[in-house]
């Protein structure tokens, strides 16, 4: 069995933040991930899949709103699974210089704020929540001022996004 790893990101692309700044400059001209946009999918609230809802479970705990489950950033989150495990690599930014926010665009989803946690391989959903919790930069982005969350597991990887319209 593998080892359980997590990642997490987070960005404030409308203001400008030096990391920001430094992953467009890099990145900006870099392929877009082979993934089919989501022109016809409903931006309207979807129900919770049961890694949305543990989510919701500590934010509601911390006297934080629930998020709403976006079909656009579920579907952003299971196109990076997809390139995670196509591709064989576990990091925010692909070898190929493809970022988080390449899925989130072309889902079609117009955001001011976003962020990604990555998690493999743990043994059940309830741990890997649990291990988000304990990471700092995890914890930001599950207690994060979001409003909208998409997470899809494929094959053990796990990938949430979160954003704000």
């Amino acid at each position: 069995m593998s080892t359980p790893k997590f990642l997490a990101l987070i960005t404030l692309p409308a203001i400008g933040v030096v990391i920001g700044l430094v992953l467009v400059d890099h990145f900006f001209f870099q392929p877009r991930p082979a993934i089919t946009p989501q022109s016809t999918v409903s931006s309207a609230p979807i129900a919770p899949n049961v890694l949305e809802a543990l989510v919701n479970q500590e934010r509601t705990s911390k006297g934080l709103s629930a998020l709403e489950t976006s079909s656009q950033l579920r579907n952003s989150a299971c196109g990076k699974a997809d390139h995670l495990l196509q591709h064989d690599y576990f990091a925010h930014v692909a070898p190929n210089g493809t970022t988080p926010w390449s899925f989130i665009d072309q889902a079609g989803y117009q955001y001011t704020l976003a962020g990604e946690n990555l998690a493999e391989h743990y043994p059940d959903n309830y741990e890997f929540v649990q291990a988000w919790m304990n990471s700092p930069s995890h914890r930001a982005n599950v207690l994060g001022e979001f409003s909208e969350q998409g997470i899809c597991e494929r094959e053990g990887m796990v990938v949430m996004h979160v954003g704000v319209r």
